[in-house]
């Protein structure tokens, strides 16, 4: 899990996790470091970012979202997923219910890959703020990046 170090001066220095992070009040500190641990390449990590977003270089994105799963050559999650996405509404970080939902399951099975959808689509709640993009497309931004993960959750790490 990553860290966040901040301080207000070299004596009152911090440390915290990102969820922790969203919570705290910042007024006065500054971010020293963050520290995130990579992931042993040989056991069976899948990780996926994507960024939606209109075409412009450095556009503000409609949906991010990054999944991280641990899987068996059966394509079996065998620890709980990580369903990260941002742009949903400001609350929302991870789809928790269905990080529970996928552990122990087959993600190559389409009745397994159904639930979680169907799961995430009750999780996903967006809000409306103009000129964000309409809470049904993020939404179903966010529908359609699980099922794409799902459709090829075989990775080669030669590919970053």
């Amino acid at each position: 899990m990553a860290i966040l170090y901040f301080a207000a001066s070299s004596s009152q220095a911090k440390s915290v996790s990102p969820l922790e992070f969203l919570k705290l009040d910042m007024a006065g500190f500054l971010i020293i470091s963050i520290d995130l641990p990579s992931l042993p390449k040989a056991d069976g990590y899948v990780v996926r970012r994507f960024k939606i977003t209109k075409r412009h270089q450095n556009a503000h994105a409609y949906v991010n979202a990054a999944f991280t799963f641990k899987l068996d050559s059966n394509f079996v999650v065998k620890e709980r997923p990580s369903i990260c996405m941002a742009g949903i509404n400001p609350n929302f970080v991870h789809a928790a219910v269905t990080e529970e939902i996928l552990t122990g399951k087959c993600l190559t099975d389409g009745k397994v890959v159904r639930q979680a959808l169907e799961i995430l689509e009750k999780e996903l709640v967006p809000d409306f703020h103009p000129p964000d993009a309409r809470p049904e497309y993020r939404k179903t931004l966010g529908r359609n990046l699980l099922y794409k993960v799902s459709l090829k959750p075989k990775i080669k790490w030669s590919d970053f």
